[in-house]
């Protein structure tokens, strides 16, 4: 039986990849951290980006070497969000670090 992971979120846009959509590459770190982060959790890609990209996207992560469990496509549309489970993304290397409070 295998063991149970929580579920961990990543935004694309801005977190994993410097820029949306056009010529978009990967952040200094992200595929490492989130090699890592996926021997404890599992891993959700979140994007805002129209369900008609999943497939550009899917590639995408995946020649960029961005493991995951699953793509979402979509986002509530919304100006501000309150929620108690968020871990303010900097940079990569403070996600590291501070990986252990993600827990």
């Amino acid at each position: 039986m295998s063991q149970y992971k929580p579920t961990l979120a990543i935004d694309l846009d801005g977190v994993i990849g410097k820029n949306p959509m056009r010529n978009c590459q990967v952040r200094e770190g992200a595929s490492t951290v989130i090699y890592q982060l996926k021997k404890r959790y599992k891993i959700i890609i979140w994007t805002a980006r129209h369900i008609k990209n999943y497939e550009r996207t899917k590639k995408w992560l995946i020649e960029n070497g961005i493991p995951f469990d699953k793509l979402v496509m979509g986002k509530l549309r919304f100006d501000k969000y309150i929620d108690s489970k968020v871990v303010k993304f900097r940079n990569w290397e403070q996600i590291k670090k501070n990986s252990h409070k993600t827990s």
